[in-house]
């Protein structure tokens, strides 16, 4: 999803508010707190590093096919492997 310059300014400016879809939208993408964008309190970020990453991953995984799915699952399997080599 993307807006036009002229209504990212007109946002960053203050002209306009800041519709809640667009809100939900950045905090979904960017795992940004939904209080923090509204009123500039708490946590910048929603979640943990590895919270977040995992998210992504979920995100993406579930929009592959099943057999792609199943070649990303023992893709992750090798590298496992690869790091416990590496750690011993």
């Amino acid at each position: 999803m993307f807006i036009s310059q002229s209504l990212y300014s007109d946002i960053e400016s203050g002209k306009i508010e800041l519709k809640e879809r667009y809100i939900r939208l950045i905090s979904s993408q960017f795992h940004v707190n939904i209080e923090w964008i509204k009123t500039g309190n708490g946590e910048i970020f929603s979640g943990s590093p590895s919270d977040i990453r995992f998210k992504y991953l979920k995100d993406i995984f579930g929009q592959l096919s099943p057999e792609l799915q199943d070649c990303v699952l023992d893709h992750l399997k090798g590298l496992l492997k690869v790091q416990k080599k590496t750690k011993k």
